[in-house]
Parts: C-alpha cells; sequence; structure tokens
C-alpha cells in the first residue's frame, strides 16, 4: 500500500460513479492568520492510495491526523475503513482508494507547520503540510478583483 498522492484545497468533491473529483482552489500550502485563533470555514484533503493486487483481498483500515505545531491533534483523528475486494480491475495491476474529507470550521490555535498524516493498517503512508502564519501589522489581504469587474 502507498500513497500515489495528496494535497490540500478549499473544497473538493468526489464524482463517485467515475472515481474523479473536483477541487476549488487545490494546492493550500499556506493560511494567512491575521489573529489567533483563527478560523478555517473549509480545508480539504486530497488523498489517493495505490492497492497493489495482493491487497485487495482484505478490509483495510485508515487514518487521517492533523497534527498541530505542537504534535497535538488539532481535531480528533477520523478512522474508516475501506473493502478493495469489490474494484473491477485487471489482477496484475493496482488499483486504488479516493480520499477526499472536507473539514469545516477549523480553529487554528497557533502559528507553523500543521501537517495530514494518512495512515493505513497502523502504518504511516505519507503527509502534507501547510503553514498558519501571521499578517504583518498594518498589512492588510490582498483580494484579486472577480472577472469583469476591474
Amino acid at each position: 500500500m502507498q500513497l500515489a498522492y495528496s494535497f490540500l484545497a478549499e473544497a473538493a468533491e468526489v464524482i463517485p460513479s467515475r472515481g474523479q473529483f473536483f477541487v476549488y482552489n487545490g494546492g493550500v500550502e499556506t493560511i494567512p492568520c491575521p489573529g489567533l485563533p483563527a478560523f478555517v470555514p473549509i480545508l480539504a484533503y486530497v488523498g489517493k492510495i495505490r492497492i497493489l493486487p495482493e491487497e485487495r483481498d482484505m478490509v483495510h483500515h485508515t487514518q487521517l491526523r492533523c497534527l498541530r505545531p505542537t504534535g497535538e491533534l488539532l481535531f480528533p483523528a477520523m478512522d474508516s475503513r475501506f473493502d478493495p475486494t469489490g474494484i473491477v480491475s485487471p489482477p496484475d495491476r493496482p488499483s486504488y482508494h479516493l480520499f477526499i474529507v472536507n473539514f469545516r470550521g477549523v480553529q487554528i490555535q497557533e502559528h507553523g507547520e500543521h501537517r495530514f498524516v494518512l495512515s493505513c493498517d497502523g502504518n504511516d503512508l505519507g503527509s502534507v503540510s501547510f503553514f498558519a502564519e501571521p499578517v504583518p501589522s498594518g498589512q492588510t489581504q490582498h483580494i484579486a478583483p472577480e472577472a469583469g469587474n476591474e
């Protein structure tokens, strides 16, 4: 089992029938925090797990944790299970499990690196981070004008 990829976005939605997804503002790496605690309305984790042919014959347990710079959990770990036994794929090729979670109302308590860690069956597969950064005093966030409103 391997993590094919993972990234953060403002929001994501799965198209179940096709195994594809939509992402809104993917590639979140920093979150400006003018004050603490900071409130993030929505933050999405997107990950894809590569399942080898010999790993398709049983149910797997996944866990997603988000760690604060202190090492403590930002919110409770999310546990889930997936069953790849029904995946139709050539027997000699890997198959994939798409893992998307939209977190609403995230409260950031401190500046620094926050890290999402995805594990499967007790083994960490990989991680992706974002940095909560202070906004220098007197500086306002730049908001780009909408198309047609320039």
